[in-house]
């Protein structure tokens, strides 16, 4: 406990002073006392050994108990909120039959249970939550624009153009004859101004794809 006191970075001290505020002073959680350490043994040469004082720093001895219930209680909150996001998902998360890409059609329901999923997350407000289950709705529904196009609206809103732009682009690796995904990229570019030239590209890569 004494070697732990003294060797207590600053930031370490304040967390811990928060942690005991109105059972005592800041000052009073540190201890400083000062103590005679013998120095190094004589030489041949030399007198007596002669001590030195030194500053050794300990944990007020009430202070500690203060210090590990605020630890448990912390860590019993933080328990609860995992808990309560635990079960607010975990209708959507027992809905998800499969999690993985393949090239057959996802059933309706499944469909349904990824954009209900999706709505809740935004609803939420967490951007790296909403982005982690983007990413994995996408896994399993690679081959339906409605995701990828709902993905760009959220990332335009949240993140700018180019995140959206990025994952339209991603969008049409996967599905690159997909007329409403081609008009909802056109549509995106025209909000920026850059619709003619879109446009005439989309119009390109929609013939070279249908005819090709």
């Amino acid at each position: 406990l004494d070697s732990l006191g003294a060797s207590l970075p600053s930031s370490i001290v304040q967390w811990f002073s928060r942690c005991v505020q109105g059972y005592f002073q800041i000052d009073q959680i540190i201890i400083e006392e000062a103590v005679e350490v013998d120095a190094a043994a004589p030489t041949d040469d030399s007198s007596d050994a002669k001590s030195k004082p030194v500053v050794r720093k300990t944990i007020h001895p009430e202070a500690l108990p203060h210090f590990r219930t605020e630890i448990l209680a912390q860590r019993y909150r933080w328990h609860k909120e995992t808990e309560v996001m635990i079960i607010a998902r975990l209708p959507f998360e027992e809905q998800i039959k499969r999690p993985y890409f393949h090239v057959k059609p996802l059933e309706a329901e499944q469909l349904k249970n990824w954009r209900l999923y999706l709505d809740f997350e935004i609803a939420e407000g967490n951007e790296t939550r909403i982005t982690v289950l983007f990413e994995r709705c996408l896994i399993a529904c690679a081959m339906y624009d409605q995701f990828w196009t709902k993905y760009a609206r959220w990332a335009q809103k949240h993140r700018g153009s180019d995140a959206a732009r990025e994952i339209y682009r991603r969008a049409q690796q996967h599905i690159p004859g997909n007329v409403r995904l081609a008009l909802a990229f056109s549509a995106f570019e025209e909000s920026l101004g850059t619709r003619k030239k879109h446009f005439i590209n989309t119009l390109q890569s929609l013939v070279l794809y249908t005819c090709g």
